[in-house]
Formats: C-alpha cells, sequence, structure tokens
C-alpha cells in the first residue's frame, strides 16, 4: 500500500531530510534511496526544490513507442502542476520529476515524497510490461 508508511519508514523518512538539508545546504543538490529508489533532490530557486528520480531506461536504449511520447522539450506532463516525465537522452532514461515549494520543514518533504514514490512506483511498472 503506497500511502501505509510504517514508524520506521517514517523515521527513516527524517533521517534523510536532514541528509538532503545538509546537502542542498552545501552543494544545492543530494540524493537519498528510499524504497529502493535513488532520489535527487535540487535546488531550483530560493522557492523552489525539484524531485526527481530514474523510473526507467535500459542499455539498448528506449523503445521507439516511449521515445515519441516523452521526446517534445518538455516531456509528458498530465496536469498543469506536478510531477511529469521528461526523456533523458545521455542516459537513454526516463526521468520522473516533481518541482515542489521550497520548505525546511519535514513534514512538507514527506508529503512531496508520499505523493512522488507512488507516482515512480507505478510508472516504472508501466514502463516495465511494456518491454
Amino acid at each position: 500500500m503506497p500511502y501505509n508508511y510504517g514508524e520506521q519508514k517514517v523515521f527513516m523518512y527524517y533521517r534523510e531530510f536532514l541528509k538532503i538539508l545538509a546537502e542542498l545546504t552545501s552543494h544545492c543538490k543530494g540524493s537519498v534511496i528510499i524504497e529502493d529508489h535513488l532520489i535527487f533532490v535540487e535546488v531550483l530557486s530560493k522557492n523552489m526544490w525539484r524531485i526527481s528520480c530514474r523510473i526507467f531506461g535500459l542499455n539498448a536504449g528506449i523503445p521507439k513507442e516511449v521515445y515519441d511520447c516523452l521526446s517534445s522539450r518538455y516531456g509528458l506532463k498530465w496536469e498543469d502542476k506536478g510531477p511529469y516525465l521528461k526523456l533523458d537522452n545521455d542516459s537513454s532514461s526516463v526521468i520522473l520529476i516533481y518541482d515542489v515549494p521550497s520548505n525546511s520543514k519535514y513534514l512538507s518533504f514527506r508529503e512531496a515524497l508520499r505523493n512522488f514514490l507512488p507516482l515512480a512506483k507505478d510508472w516504472n511498472r508501466f514502463f516495465q510490461e511494456l518491454i
């Protein structure tokens, strides 16, 4: 269940949040592994962070069907705001991106991850079923 986070995972998110804050403060970007996903966070501006992770990629390249859907400059957005998919041609990967208001509050970060992680899992499953 994507929203059923036990106490242990919530605590882990807090540790990861502190790690990310330290990295953002010193390098304006950072990464953590949460639920088997390598999550990147970077500072876009004083008021905005970008959360992203690779959800699909093949050594042989992206299948044409996937490439055609994501090859636009802006990627695939299904709403005006919120997460979207983007093709990274350099790594032949599909990246899920979520631009969120920057906030050094743990609960806001946890809520962003609660929205982001189930989507990452769902999109990863979707792409795996394509091949």
